[in-house]
């Protein structure tokens, strides 16, 4: 559940957006052939759901986690995950996961990540040279 220090407190995560970043970090396993990841993702959602991971607070598909699970994820977390706030914000070069929410992207300091695996970037249009990097 350490993918959740990747957004603020009282982030209103949508299911379907949840479902594609959980597939992307490779936490979704099918639980049979046939079934198509979508399928095994809202299974995933619904098991953290079960286990108060996520709380339906919003409804309609729209989930948030508690503020005590999200400190929890952001502590165990360490140098892996990086939430970027503001343009002061320092990236380690050992993290591998970083989200950029609501704050310009610094490539600069992204352009140190060595081993990233994952980027969020709360922007539709953003293109950038440096992305093809």
């Amino acid at each position: 559940f350490r993918f959740c220090s990747l957004f603020p407190e009282g982030y209103r995560l949508e299911e379907h957006k949840l479902i594609r970043e959980l597939i992307a970090l490779g936490y979704v396993q099918k639980e049979y052939k046939n079934q198509s990841l979508m399928d095994a993702g809202k299974a995933c959602v619904l098991s953290l759901l079960k286990r108060g991971l996520l709380s339906d607070r919003w409804g309609g598909g729209i989930f948030g986690m508690h503020d005590l699970i999200h400190d929890l994820a952001v502590s165990t977390a360490g140098l892996e995950f990086k939430m970027v706030r503001s343009k002061s914000d320092e990236i380690d070069e050992r993290a591998r996961h970083v989200s950029f929410i609501e704050v310009d992207i610094c490539w600069d300091s992204l352009s140190k990540v060595r081993n990233l695996q994952s980027l969020i970037i709360e922007e539709n249009n953003v293109t950038n040279p440096q992305l093809t990097k």
